[in-house]
């Protein structure tokens, strides 16, 4: 066998190799909740004032390495994961899966803050097929003691809590279980913090990261102001819009309810935008057609003239927590430019994009929960 089939033959059996997921326990740093008495306004305030807080004790190193329970609480849904640390290559190696492309800006600002602070003030959020045996050992553990830090967020009308697991026996039950039964796990939200922890540069090992089921995760919608060009002829757009799709004027604001439909608010007039068959034919190959990507090759590059979507600042990602008044409020605001609301994407075609090692347009889904800056810290 030749030099090159052998390397080829090698290569194609690493790929088969299971490589268990690996968690690993470690020293905190958590907030001193004595010293904090606006929790919202506070936690807003770490990404970009953690050294200074830490100056001024407004946090403390936990010494023992521990796993944490987080379980969060909102007046619709609760969600309860782990919080451990990883082994950078597991992102390397596509152990852990990203699914969407990052915007260049926003990856220089996470390695910029990440050199400055040197800590991880947020865990990058994953999720992973369900696992009962998980579920019932972070149920068990939860069950057995009272959390540690408890914080309401007024804003989200959410609580916070959080049991630190020390055992070392507790700790090596977990880790067997993710070992054996998580083969991978999907970046839910923190594309750009996995991205800037893996930067050469910054030499780093390990990645903070929280781990949250499939059945404990909401996939939202995630919109999209687009200001525009002084020349915008709002007619002519919504003519060429025709060309693409049915276009219909809606007696009131409302979100699409459908894939492939789309809601637009121009003008203060609200639209529902369905493509058209024909356009749709033929697209997507052997992944699920997504409307983001739709959107930006038919209409936000033709159309708008939105040419570089990762580095553009006529775009604006508007969450999917937010009511349609909110869009309505936003575009008052805004004395030229539209805004179009998508319908979300589901589990399965985001991990069908992620294990094919495909990316989704920036910013396509919106996760929940949503991870806090500083509730769990880890200094690097």
């Amino acid at each position: 066998m030749s030099e090159k089939a052998l390397f080829s033959y090698l290569a194609a059996k690493i790929t088969t190799v299971y490589t268990p997921m690996e968690i690993n326990p470690f020293s905190a740093t958590l907030p001193n909740l004595k010293k904090i008495t606006h929790p919202d306004a506070f936690f807003q305030s770490v990404k970009e004032q953690y050294s200074p807080q830490v100056r001024q004790d407004f946090f403390e190193e936990k010494e023992a390495p521990a796993l944490y329970i987080q379980l969060i609480e909102r007046p619709t849904h609760s969600y309860l994961g782990i919080i451990a640390t990883v082994p950078i290559r597991a992102y390397r190696e596509g152990q852990i899966k990203g699914h969407e492309e990052t915007l260049e800006r926003k990856g220089q600002i996470q390695v910029r803050l990440l050199g400055e602070r040197q800590a991880m003030v947020k865990p990058v959020l994953l999720t992973y097929n369900n696992v009962t045996a998980i579920e019932s050992w972070m149920k068990q553990q939860i069950a057995e003691a009272n959390p540690i830090q408890t914080v309401f967020f007024e804003q989200d009308q959410a609580y916070y809590r959080l049991w630190e697991i020390r055992s070392s026996t507790k700790i090596s039950e977990v880790q067997a279980l993710f070992n054996q039964e998580v083969e991978r796990a999907y970046i839910a939200d923190g594309h750009h913090r996995m991205l800037s922890t893996a930067d050469a540069s910054l030499q780093l090992e390990t990645v903070l990261c929280s781990f949250f089921p499939e059945d404990q995760v909401l996939i939202r919608d995630f919109n999209r102001q687009v200001f525009l060009e002084e020349d915008f002829d709002e007619q002519a757009f919504l003519q060429q819009l025709q060309a693409l799709a049915k276009v219909e004027q809606l007696p009131v604001g409302q979100k699409p309810e459908t894939k492939h439909t789309l809601s637009l608010l121009l003008a203060g007039q609200w639209y529902t935008v369905q493509w058209k068959t024909e356009l749709l034919t033929g697209r997507g190959g052997d992944l699920p057609l997504l409307d983001a990507d739709i959107l930006n090759e038919v209409v936000l590059q033709p159309l708008l003239k939105v040419q570089d979507l990762r580095k553009t600042d006529r775009i604006k990602y508007i969450d999917g927590q937010s009511e349609v008044s909110d869009l309505e409020q936003v575009l008052r605001a805004s004395s030229n430019s539209l805004l179009f609301c998508l319908f979300p994407i589901n589990w399965s075609e985001m991990v069908q994009w992620a294990d094919q090692d495909k990316t989704l347009p920036p910013k396509s889904t919106w996760f929940e929960p949503r991870m806090k800056n500083g509730l769990v810290v880890k200094d690097l």
